[in-house]
């Protein structure tokens, strides 16, 4: 918070102290709330290889960690390897032919994860999956995968428009 504050008053002699805590995703296991991941597809900064490598984005890695916490049943292996093809495609029409490929039905998502919600403690992380079937959890993976992050085609520095400032998805 401290290196915040910084940022906001500056300094006089107009030098910034920032620290940053390159474990993002430490933090998202610790906060409960709703959570929306934007990934800049053509990002040449937070890859590991280039831009032209979506599977290199840093992003993906980030939903991975967030989801296998609050689901941990969900993302069994196979549950991994299904986001792992959605996070592969390139464009919206392989996503939507990958989601459809593993014939998510989203409705029944959603009644899973109601009626879960409504029997049990609301705190991550969720057992939910636990009794499920192979094709049962391969589906809530990538419905929740596709929930908790969409893709946003720009470079690292290319402002985001007011449009894609959207409140996460809620249960």
């Amino acid at each position: 918070m401290e290196s915040f504050v910084q940022i906001k008053r500056g300094r006089e002699d107009g030098r910034f102290c920032v620290f940053c805590d390159p474990n993002t995703h430490e933090f998202f296991i610790r906060y409960q709330g709703p959570v929306l991941l934007i990934r800049r597809t053509k990002d040449e900064i937070i890859t590991t290889t280039g831009p032209e490598d979506i599977m290199s984005n840093r992003g993906n890695n980030l939903l991975l960690k967030l989801l296998q916490f609050r689901y941990p049943k969900v993302m069994t292996d196979d549950g991994v390897r299904a986001i792992r093809a959605w996070l592969a495609a390139t464009n919206h029409i392989e996503e939507a032919a990958v989601y459809s490929s593993y014939e998510v039905d989203d409705d029944w998502c959603v009644s899973v994860l109601q009626s879960y919600k409504t029997e049990r403690d609301v705190f991550f992380p969720w057992s939910v999956g636990e009794d499920m079937t192979l094709e049962g959890r391969r589906q809530l993976a990538l419905f929740l995968a596709r929930k908790y992050m969409r893709n946003f085609e720009s470079t690292h520095c290319t402002p985001l428009p007011y449009s894609e400032f959207a409140a996460p998805w809620r249960l």
